[in-house]
C-alpha cells in the first residue's frame, strides 16, 4: 500500500488519496524534481494475475498516444508495488452528469470525445471494456479523456479477465452479454458500453435497465441499436455510431438539413415499429421532413424508398388523410425521373415493390390507382419483366366492382401505357369490368400491325427490282 506522506521510487511524495478504481488506487503526488502535482496510480493487488493486467494497462496506454486518451507519463512496472504517472484530473463525468442530464447541446461534443478516444485505442489494437462514466476523466487543464485500461483487451490472443470465476469481464449495468464469456469480448462490446453510458448522461439513470420512453425519439433509436444485445446488430465501428449522432443532431433543424433531418424521424418510427408500435406525431413528422425535398425529384424518390413496407402500411390504411399529397407528389417526381433518365433499370422494381405494399394496403381507391399507374409506367419505362409481373398480380387481384370501375378508368386513360401490356393476363382472368378496356388494347395493338403490314407492302411496292 501507499500512504500519505509517502516517497514513492524516492521520486513522488504522496499528498492525497483520489479514489480506487478496478486493482488499482489513485493518489495525488508532487514529482520532487519538477515540484509539479500529478496523479499516481498504483496496483494494490500483489497476485501475480493481478501485476500482470496492470503491466498490460500501462503498455496499452503507451501504445495508445491520443488527445482523449490518459497519458502514461513516467511509469515502473517492476517497482512494489507497480505504479504509473497521469495528469491531474478536474473531476470525473459520473460528478458532470446533474448538470449535463438532458443537456443534448453540452452532450454530443463531451460524448464525440469519448467516441474519439475509444476509436483511437481500436485502431491501436486494443479494446476497453470498462467504460462509463468514471472511467472519463475532465483533465485540469480542460482536456477530456478515457482512462481505466484495467479490463483493456489487445485484439490478438490476450484472454486475461478480471474475476475470480474467470468467465465476466465489466462492470454490472454497463457490461454486454457476451461479457459473460471474456473471450467474446471485441470492439462491439465497447459499442454497447458507449451506449449504456450515453444513456446515463443524458437521463441521469443508472444504465442497468434502458428506458427510451425518457429519451427522444431519434436519440433513443440509436442507443437501442448501439445496446443490441446481438452485437450483429449493433453499429459495427465506433466511426458509425459518432455518424448517426451527428446526423441526429443536424436533423434537429430540418429546414438547413432534410436529409438528415429525414434519416432521424424514419429512425424513430423505425424504432417504434420494431416496439410493434407507432405514434401518428412521429409519422406525420416524417412526411413533413420529407416534404421539404419535394422540389429535388430524386432526393425526394431516394427518401420515399426508404421508408419501411411496414409503414407504408399504416399510411396507406390508417393514416390515409395525410398520405394523399405525398403519394400525388411521389407520382409528379416519378415522372420527372423518368423523363430525365439516367437511372438503373432495376429501379423499376423498387418502385413495384412500394406500390405493391400501397395498392393491397390501402382502403382508397384513389390510392391503389396511382400505385397501380406508377407500377406500369415504370415496368413499361424500365422494359422489366418483374414489375410486369407485379402488375400483372395487382391487376388480377381486382374482385370488387367499384375497385374495377376506377381501374378501368385508369387504364383507358393510360391505354397508350397498358396497350403493351395487355395480352400477359388473360381476358378471362380479369374482372368482368376490365374486359373492355383490354378488347380496346387489343384493337390498338392490331390496327398498329395492320398499319405496320401496309407500310411495309408500299415500301415493297416502291422498290427497284
Amino acid at each position: 500500500m501507499v500512504r500519505d506522506g509517502e516517497l514513492v521510487d524516492k521520486r513522488y511524495l504522496v499528498i492525497d488519496h483520489i479514489g480506487e478504481g478496478g486493482m488499482g488506487t489513485v493518489v495525488k503526488v508532487t514529482d520532487q524534481q519538477s515540484g509539479v502535482d500529478f496523479a499516481l496510480k498504483f496496483c494494490r493487488e500483489t497476485d501475480d494475475g493481478a501485476l500482470k493486467r496492470f503491466a498490460r494497462e500501462v503498455r496499452i496506454m503507451t501504445d495508445t498516444i491520443h488527445p482523449n486518451v490518459i497519458t502514461v507519463l513516467d511509469s515502473n512496472v517492476d517497482h512494489r508495488p507497480p505504479y504509473f504517472i497521469m495528469p491531474l484530473a478536474w473531476t470525473n463525468l459520473s460528478k458532470l452528469i446533474p448538470k449535463l442530464k438532458g443537456q443534448i447541446e453540452d452532450i454530443m461534443p463531451l460524448f464525440d470525445e469519448i467516441c474519439k478516444g475509444i476509436s483511437a485505442m481500436h485502431t491501436t489494437g486494443h479494446y476497453h471494456r470498462d467504460i462509463k462514466p468514471s472511467n472519463v476523466l475532465w483533465l485540469e487543464h480542460g482536456g477530456i479523456v478515457v482512462s481505466d485500461f484495467g479490463l483493456s483487451k489487445k485484439v490478438i490472443k490476450d484472454s486475461s479477465t478480471h474475476s475470480s470465476s474467470n468467465n465476466f469481464l465489466g462492470t454490472l449495468g454497463y457490461h454486454a452479454p457476451e461479457q459473460f464469456e471474456a473471450k467474446n469480448s471485441d470492439a462491439r462490446t465497447d459499442i454497447f458500453q458507449l451506449g449504456k453510458t450515453l444513456y446515463e448522461i443524458y437521463t441521469g439513470d443508472y444504465p442497468h435497465l434502458i428506458n427510451t420512453a425518457k429519451v427522444k425519439p431519434g436519440l433513443a433509436y440509436i442507443i437501442q441499436k448501439a445496446t443490441n444485445h446481438d452485437p450483429n446488430k449493433r453499429y459495427q465501428t465506433v466511426g458509425e455510431l459518432q455518424q448517426a449522432l451527428k446526423t441526429y443532431v443536424l436533423s434537429l433543424d430540418p429546414n438547413s438539413n432534410p436529409k438528415d433531418a429525414f434519416e432521424n424521424k424514419l429512425n424513430e418510427a423505425k424504432a417504434q415499429l420494431n416496439n410493434n408500435q407507432y405514434d401518428d406525431g412521429t409519422v406525420i413528422s416524417l412526411l413533413e421532413t420529407l416534404s421539404l425535398v419535394k422540389d429535388d425529384y430524386q432526393s425526394f424518390l431516394e427518401y420515399f424508398h426508404k421508408i419501411p413496407n411496414t409503414l407504408l402500411k399504416v399510411l396507406s390504411n390508417q393514416l390515409e388523410n395525410v398520405f394523399g399529397d405525398t403519394l400525388d407528389i411521389y407520382t409528379q417526381n416519378l415522372n420527372e425521373f423518368f423523363d430525365n433518365w439516367g437511372y438503373d433499370f432495376s429501379y423499376a422494381e423498387t418502385v413495384a415493390e412500394k406500390m405493391s405494399v400501397i395498392f393491397k394496403s390501402a382502403k382508397k381507391i384513389e390510392f391503389k390507382e396511382i400505385a397501380l399507374y406508377n407500377t406500369l409506367v415504370a415496368a413499361i419505362r424500365c422494359n422489366r419483366f418483374k414489375a410486369m409481373d407485379t402488375f400483372d398480380g395487382l391487376l388480377v387481384s381486382i374482385v370488387e366492382n367499384d375497385e374495377a370501375i376506377a381501374i378501368s378508368g385508369l387504364l383507358e386513360k393510360e391505354i397508350d401505357w397498358y396497350r403493351h401490356l395487355y395480352d400477359r393476363v388473360p381476358k378471362n382472368r380479369l374482372h368482368y369490368l376490365l374486359q373492355p378496356i383490354w378488347e380496346k388494347a387489343k384493337q390498338l395493338i392490331l390496327k398498329e400491325k395492320e398499319e405496320e403490314e401496309r407500310k411495309r407492302q408500299e415500301w415493297l411496292k416502291n422498290l427497284d427490282f
